[in-house]
């Protein structure tokens, strides 16, 4: 059984807000399942105004990136499977 992993996103604000805002928790991220609860959560800390929304438009593209590798990699699994079943079907 995999390792389940956890990160902690924080932002340490700047300005005269020295307030440190609180962990958004992630888990596993090698998921689209994590990736889609991460971002919900941190659009909820958006909405709390426990991030700014710059902070959240940045963590958004680079989930939104993240799981676009994510699904590049599963089609291109699906791919390879499909082949090799094509290949065994011909023969």
């Amino acid at each position: 059984m995999a390792k389940k992993s956890s990160v902690e996103i924080t932002q340490v604000p700047t300005g005269k807000d020295v307030s440190v805002y609180p962990p958004i928790k992630a888990g596993a991220l090698n998921r689209q399942g994590g990736v889609r609860l991460l971002h919900s959560r941190v659009i909820k800390a958006a909405l709390k105004g426990q991030i700014s929304v710059e902070e959240l438009s940045k963590l958004s593209y680079s989930l939104n990136v993240h799981s676009k590798i994510i699904e590049n990699e599963t089609l291109s699994d699906r791919l390879v499977l499909l082949e090799k079943t094509m290949e065994g079907d011909s023969q």
